[in-house]
This record gives structure tokens, sequence and C-alpha cells, in this order.
């Protein structure tokens, strides 16, 4: 039996106290009725022909499950008689249904050995009430995925306008239709998310605005709420940030989100002093062609992003400040810029982070610099990076792959071609800068290529940066392939090896071919 109604896709059948509860939507013959989710009505309200209906589906379903010979008596003499084109009486029909509703009753009974049953969240439009065990899934309404362990709460369009919708209970809310919202000056968020502990599934919908007003957000999660997840769909064309989320929030995740267009930023962390955004955890998401930065992460810890892009969008693709303790995984930081100073990647007064396998291409400025990847602060990892293509379109500009400040830094095994710059009026194009107030940096086996004036360049006075194993070729000269103090390069001719003994065990030369 048990079976049978988890398996059931019509959405028919809730029990309480011997009644039995429909979700009017899923039966009423009537549009206009059954536009309203939320509504439910008992079995006394249902119409004969629903009633005759319902037991004959019902019936053939549990043959199908193998679960007819558990039917109760009473309801398998209505569903023969109703087979044989019989009349049945409606209180015959009620009386089916009670009987079967007291047989699923004692069947809910727990059993000694039976696996502790889950009690499931309910809000507002939640399509289901039946304690579920462990892992069985629930079949819910046909807009909806089937999902484990979870009673969603419904979120049609038409509960979200006109005027937004506030998540203030806990729970697990799924997002079924796109919506398209005409922002009336407030709300300032589509959905708000005020509580803590919720799973929005945005279910491959799209939210979206369809007026030009002002500083609208698509999901906005207030201060100070915790485990909050963010899954599964787009956010498109508002005129604020795709994403916002207030200071002091633990265990955020984003997962397999696409925000594209928006006016602010594609997604914006508001932490404060005190009061910072911790162990947030970004996967497989798109932050692309928003008016602000890709994502903004002011006064975060601990921040993980894997599989993600940041590109397209105006001046940076995403500026961490004030932030520490990130791991940045498999991730690309292209084309962002603009007017001002474009970075692919800024991780501006943040230490102790890890970068890996990125990618910095392609970013530009038409009136400032331009780089790749912007590290300053302290302790930050760089590894297996790449930096191409970088430039900038203003006289006396730079563009720059990997720009170097701060202290004690290791940027290993990446690569910086193609960085360049206007010719004439002192632009210059550099595939990896440390800059004077750099301090016991390390540099390692990473490599310049073409890059429009210099390939490695080191400002600081004195050398405490060490470059070891690096290679560079293709800037014209070995002022070109080095410039600065300290550097240490070997020069080879065009075509020639490098004498024997010029590497050590460790092959710690850094090679110049001019």
């Amino acid at each position: 039996m048990k079976n049978y109604f988890a398996k059931q896709t019509l959405n028919l059948l809730f029990l309480t106290s011997f009644l039995i509860v429909l979700p009017f939507n899923a039966h009423a013959r009537d549009e206009k009725k059954a536009a309203n989710t939320n509504q439910k009505t008992s079995v006394a309200q249902v119409s004969d022909a629903d009633l005759r209906a319902l037991i004959l589906e019902l019936y053939a379903q549990a043959q199908k499950d193998g679960n007819a010979e558990n039917l109760p008596k009473d309801f398998k003499t209505v569903y023969s008689a109703l087979e044989k084109g019989s009349i049945v009486s409606r209180g015959a029909l009620e009386q089916a249904f009670l009987s079967l509703g007291q047989s699923l009753e004692t069947s809910r009974a727990p059993r000694p050995d039976a696996p502790k049953s889950t009690s499931l969240p309910v809000g507002p439009g939640c399509c289901c009430d039946i304690p579920v065990v462990k892992p069985q899934p629930i079949i819910i309404q046909e807009c909806c995925p089937m999902i484990e362990e979870h009673c969603p709460t419904i979120l049609k369009p038409s509960d979200i306008l006109p005027n937004g919708y506030t998540i203030t209970i806990p729970g697990y809310y799924t997002l079924c239709g796109s919506v398209g919202f005409s922002a009336p000056g407030t709300p300032t968020c589509v959905i708000n998310i005020q509580t803590s502990n919720v799973t929005l599934d945005l279910n491959q919908q799209t939210i979206y605005q369809t007026n030009g007003n002002a500083g609208l957000v698509g999901v906005c999660v207030g201060a100070g709420f915790d485990n909050i997840v963010i899954k599964s769909g787009k956010i498109s064309g508002v005129t604020g940030d795709g994403i916002d989320i207030a200071n002091g929030s633990e265990s955020i995740v984003i997962s397999d989100v696409t925000v594209q267009g928006c006016g602010g930023a594609g997604i914006s962390f508001s932490g404060i002093a005190g009061s910072v955004n911790r162990d947030v955890t970004i996967e497989n998401s798109r932050f692309t062609s928003n008016g602000g930065n890709g994502g903004t992460f002011t006064f975060t810890e601990k921040v993980k992003i894997s599989d993600s892009k940041f590109n397209d969008n105006v001046v940076i693709g995403a500026a961490f400040s004030s932030s520490n303790g990130n791991e940045i995984d498999n991730s690309t930081f292209n084309k962002n810029g603009g007017a001002g100073n474009a970075i692919g990647l800024s991780l501006n007064a943040t230490g102790s982070s890890i970068v890996r396998d990125c990618v910095f291409n392609a970013n530009f400025s038409t009136t400032g610099t331009a780089r790749g990847l912007l590290l300053t602060s302290t302790g930050n990892l760089v590894d297996n990076c790449v930096a191409d293509g970088n430039t900038t379109s203003v006289s006396a500009g730079f563009a720059i792959g990997f720009d170097v400040d701060g202290t004690a830094h290791l940027l290993k095994n990446c690569s910086a071609s193609g960085n360049s710059a206007v010719a004439g009026g002192g632009s210059i194009g550099v595939g990896l800068r440390v800059v004077s107030t750099a301090f016991r940096c390390l540099v390692k086996n990473s490599t310049a290529l073409t890059n429009s004036a210099r390939g490695f360049e080191h400002d600081a006075t004195p050398t405490y940066n060490i470059f070891i194993g690096n290679f560079s070729f293709g800037h014209g000269s070995n002022t070109g392939n080095y410039f600065g103090s300290g550097l240490g390069f070997m020069t080879v001719g065009a075509g020639a090896q490098p004498p024997a003994g010029s590497f050590d065990e460790r092959g710690v030369s850094n090679i110049s071919v001019i």
C-alpha cells in the first residue's frame, strides 16, 4: 500500500482523521478553480463523477503495482460494481473512500522494526503532507521534479506577482513557472528569503524584469540567515543585483544558476567588519554580461568557487575584498571590462586563498589598466592558471596578465601570453609583474610568451622576491623578456640549447630566449 501511494502521480490521496483531502487543482473541472492550488476540499465536496473516476483510477494503479489484494473490502466491492456499470449510491462511494482511509491509517502505524519516519515541512501551497520513510521518493505535481525526502512549497508566478514573495518559513520551495516581474518601485526583491534553512529550487525556470524601474533584485537573502541553497535556474535582466546576500550569513550554496544581463552585480555578498559571510559554495554557475561585477565578495571567509564562469561583465569578473581562506578552482574570468581598471579576478586585501586551474583571458580597459589576475594581501597560492590576451587601448596604460603585490604569495606553473597595450605613449603589455611593494613572493615554473612589451617584470627593491625555473620568449630582447632587478635569467640565442650544467637537480634556472 505504501509503495502504491508513493507512486500515485495524480496528487490524489492525502488523509487526515479518516477524511481524504484532495488537492483541488488535480480534479476540479472548472479551470478557474484549478488555478487556486492552495485550496483543498474534503471528500464530501467532491462530485459523484470525480469519486467514481478516482476509485477506478486508484484500483487500476493498485493492480499495476500488485497491491490490489490489500485494498479494503468495501473499496473493492464498490470498484466491482462500477466496473460492471452498476449504479452506486453517494453514500457507498464515500464509504469506500473512508474505508480506504482507515486502511491507510492502519498501514501507517509504525512497526517495531520500521525505520524512523521523517516529518516533512509543509508550507503554503505544499503539495503533500504524508510522512515518508527515507529514502522513498514522493512524486508531486507535474510541473515539479521528483524530490526525495522533501515536501516542497510550490511557488507559481501568481504567488509572486505583483508584489514579490517573502519566504519566512524554513523549507524547500520550488518555482513552477518563469516569472516576468514588472517592478512597481517596491518591493526591491522578486523573492526575498527572510529565514534560515531554506532551499529555493528555481526548477530550470527564469526570473526576469519586464520594465525598467531601477534597483530590483532577483533573489535577496536577509542578514544573519544560515543554510540557504539557491539552485537550478536563471535570473536575467533585473535592474539591480541578480542575487544579493546581506551580512552575517553562513552555509550559502549557489548551484547550477545562471545570472545574466542584470544592472548590478551578478551576485553580491555584502558582509561588514564583524559580520562576515562564511562558508559559501558556488558551483557550476554562470555570471555573465552584468552591468556591475560578475561577483562581489566583501568581508567573506571560506568561499569555494568551482566549475563556474564570470565572463563579459562590466569592469571586473569577480572582486574579493577583505576576504580570506577562499578556494577557486576550474573557473573562467574572461572578457570583463570597459571604462576604468578592468580585472578578471581581483583578490584585493584578500589572503590565504588558493586559485587553481583558472583562466583570465581577454579582459580589457578603454581608459585604464587591464589585468587578468590581481593579488594583494598575504599568502595566496596561484597554480596552473592562464592569463592571455588582456588589453588596454589607452595611451600610457598597462595590460598585465598576473599582477602581484603583497607578501608571501606563491605563483607556479602559470602562463601569460599576448597581453598587450596600444603602441606608443608609454603603453606596456606585461605577462607577469611583481610590483615594488611586494615582499617575499615566489614565482616558479611559469611561462611568458609574446606579450607586447615584457615577459616578467620585477619592480621591487631590494630583491626579496624569487623567480625560479621560469621561461620567457618573444619580447624582442633580454630587457623585454625580463625587466627589473634580481631576476637572474639565463640568455639563450634562438635555436640554441642551454649550456650543460645550466640546471641543477631542481631545474631552477630562468631562461630568456631571444
